[in-house]
């Protein structure tokens, strides 16, 4: 079964697309109500189980299609400003202040990428797998899956 969902926010909007379906969407707006604690969102994800995850200043929410609920997946995660879904099916939840987290949907794991482990800065700006280098950096920043951080030149 496929759920398809839209997220409207008066910053952003973001809707699912089905390839091959002839469907119509409707725009929904979300508020604290629907358990959407700040309307200011940073970032907008889908992990593989079909989940929307979206990255506020007030922390990380995980959207079922039908209400918000605030994630628990790591004490550091409070100011959301980057989400990314690698290859591996992985959640990578880029904050303002706190570094990075990489968490598993498939097994509930997370582990903190930060300062003390090998990270330039906890503020995190993009994030990116593979070779969607952004040639305007000067240093990209390589979490490998050993868990070590690298530092590379970028051309």
């Amino acid at each position: 079964s496929y759920a398809l969902c839209s997220v409207s926010v008066p910053s952003l909007s973001i809707e699912a697309e089905a390839a091959g379906f002839d469907l119509d969407y409707e725009t929904v707006a979300y508020s604290g109500k629907d358990g959407l604690s700040n309307s200011s969102v940073n970032a907008v994800a889908q992990t593989n189980d079909g989940y929307l995850w979206v990255g506020t200043y007030a922390g990380l929410y995980m959207y079922d299609c039908i209400k918000f609920d605030e994630a628990d997946i790591h004490e550091s995660i409070r100011t959301v400003k980057e989400l990314f879904v690698d290859s591996k099916g992985r959640l990578w939840i880029g904050s303002n202040d706190s570094g990075i987290v990489c968490y598993d949907p498939a097994d509930g794991s997370s582990r903190l990428f930060n300062t003390e482990n090998g990270l330039d800065s906890d503020s995190i700006r993009a994030i990116c797998e593979g070779t969607e280098l952004r040639p305007e950096r000067e240093v990209l920043r390589c979490i490998h899956p050993a868990g070590t951080c690298l530092q590379q030149s970028c051309i």
